[in-house]
């Protein structure tokens, strides 16, 4: 089988090119608040995701009244590790996002809208948008 053979054969596939930063991704989904604003790298994007749901999580702590201590107890970690989710060190899966707002008595898909919220607040000056 020749080029021109193949050709007729075999469709053409179509050019697919990643996305450039400041381009935004917009889900084809109704969770419209993940339109989120970029920063340089990442990196930085999950540092920056990660602090806005550790404010999140800090806020709803002090609103329950539990102490990093009590919240860590009830959800089966220690406390070093609710403050590194507190303070953006770390991100929490799944799984514990769902433990802690149970914990906490708040509904994790608020949690996280929360955290999507204070992301579009604290968008940086300069940047475009985020890609996801």
């Amino acid at each position: 089988m020749d080029e021109a053979d193949a050709r007729e054969v075999l469709p053409a596939r179509p050019r697919v090119t990643p996305p450039r930063c400041g381009i935004v991704v917009k889900a084809k989904t109704p969770l419209s608040f993940l339109e989120l604003p970029a920063t340089p790298s990442p990196i930085a994007d999950r540092r920056r995701i990660a602090q806005a749901f550790g404010a999140v999580l800090k806020i709803a702590r002090m609103g329950a009244q539990l102490s990093q201590e009590e919240l860590g107890q009830r959800a089966g970690m220690v406390r070093a590790t609710v403050s590194q989710y507190e303070r953006g060190l770390h991100q929490p899966t799944l799984r514990v996002i769902l433990r802690l707002s149970a914990v906490l008595g708040v509904n994790a898909g608020m949690l996280v809208q929360m955290a999507a919220g204070r992301l579009l607040r604290s968008k940086p000056s300069g940047e475009g948008d985020i890609e996801l």
